[in-house]
């Protein structure tokens, strides 16, 4: 088995020389051209393991850092959420709240307009024009006999006035809900 040579012994060509110089002629290290051809090949294998080894760990490292960026953009993500959830819910806690002293500031009103809305009698008033008609026009008024028609008039206004009020207060809450639905979609979205 003269013919057979570890790679030590290939690699270290000294002592494979002084060994082998006496048997092999110069120039023919391996005894033929196949062995050279197969000292290439395992050579070149050996070395595309060790470069496959090295990727692996390269990509390896990558993922961990890649998953510990985006496990903390996550987390900053919930954390933001839920700090806009809570920022929603109180705003909604306070738009309730508006509402509420809204409604139990609508005294003023006429009573129909009251009892229209909330469905409930308001303070009965007496049949005197209200404060907003200056003193000489009231006068004018009685005297035309308009008392009906300006409280028609009034009752219009007010009517309209707090429609557009309760209008308002009604979009800002929808739209605040909306806000708060999307961010719980997002939320169970990012929990699952």
């Amino acid at each position: 088995m003269s013919n057979v040579h570890t790679l030590k012994d290939i690699e270290d060509k000294g002592a494979v020389g002084g060994l082998l110089g006496k048997q092999i002629p110069p120039g023919r290290w391996l005894g033929s051209n196949r062995e050279s051809e197969l000292e290439k090949a395992l050579r070149g294998s050996i070395k595309t393991a060790s470069d496959i080894a090295n990727d692996y760990k390269e990509l390896q490292d990558k993922e961990a850092t890649l998953a510990q960026k985006a496990s903390s953009l996550d987390k900053i993500k919930i954390l933001s959420l839920e700090a806009k959830i809570s920022e929603l819910e109180g705003k909604l806690e306070d738009l309730k709240v508006e509402q509420e002293d809204f409604l139990l500031h609508t005294s003023f009103f006429d009573s129909d307009v009251v009892e229209e809305i909330t469905g409930t009698p308001g303070k009965q008033k007496d049949s005197k024009l209200l404060d907003w008609i200056d003193d000489n026009l009231k006068s004018l008024v009685y005297e035309l006999g308009f008392e009906n028609k300006v409280k028609e008039i009034e009752k219009k206004i007010t009517k309209e006035d707090l429609l557009e009020v309760l209008q308002y207060a009604l979009l800002k809450r929808n739209s605040l809900l909306q806000e708060a639905n999307l961010k719980g979609s997002a939320n169970a979205c990012l929990a699952k």
